[in-house]
């Protein structure tokens, strides 16, 4: 039952999944840069950065375990993870630059601008130790969160508290699949934040 709910929670914090989320988070507030924008543009937004930023990299990775140039979509080699990586990471930086080109509060680019600093980051790393792409982006959630609240954006901290917890489910999830050790699970938290903290901040 533990690995079955395991693996529930670890295909529902998905990290391709958390810029979407993230989106969603934003509508659930009333603050300005989510007042600012039509029901429309909402929904197109959605739309455009699930396509670019789940859709799309889910197909590429599908694609390059039919053709076997992976072994599986979840990526458990180390040496597998860079292709798939920064085959993600150029769809987030295209989707940066075409949301950076439109008429948005900044906080829209800036939060896939740190989705693909992020990819980046696991993609290097990858290079000589597999780190846990769940805990980063569940850390870049978090960071980025916390950053907003103590910045003025956001008026409350639920959202920071739901990330934090969220990640507790996240890291139990990882760790009960034996996907990563625990040095792994959180070096990915931490740098996550990090990162995301520091694009927003910066």
């Amino acid at each position: 039952m533990e690995k079955y709910i395991a693996h529930i929670l670890s295909w529902l914090l998905h990290p391709i999944l958390m810029p979407t989320y993230a989106l969603l988070l934003f509508y659930s507030q009333d603050v300005y840069f989510v007042l600012v924008l039509p029901e429309k543009l909402k929904v197109a937004l959605s739309v455009m950065v699930f396509i670019n930023t789940a859709l799309l990299p889910s197909l590429i990775i599908w694609f390059m375990a039919r053709r076997h140039l992976i072994t599986s979509i979840q990526l458990v080699r180390r040496s597998e993870r860079i292709l798939p990586f920064a085959f993600t990471a150029l769809a987030y930086l295209t989707t940066y630059f075409l949301l950076r080109n439109q008429d948005l509060p900044p906080v829209y680019p800036r939060l896939i601008l740190g989705g693909a600093a992020l990819i980046i980051f696991a993609a290097g790393i990858s290079l000589f130790w597999k780190i846990s792409a769940h805990m980063l982006a569940l850390g870049g959630m978090t960071g980025l969160f916390l950053v907003m609240y103590f910045t003025g954006f956001l008026n409350t901290a639920s959202l920071f508290l739901l990330m934090v917890f969220l990640s507790g489910l996240g890291g139990f999830a990882r760790l009960s699949l034996n996907m990563h050790n625990p040095a792994q699970v959180y070096a990915g938290f931490v740098a996550g934040m990090i990162i995301m903290a520091g694009i927003f901040v910066f």
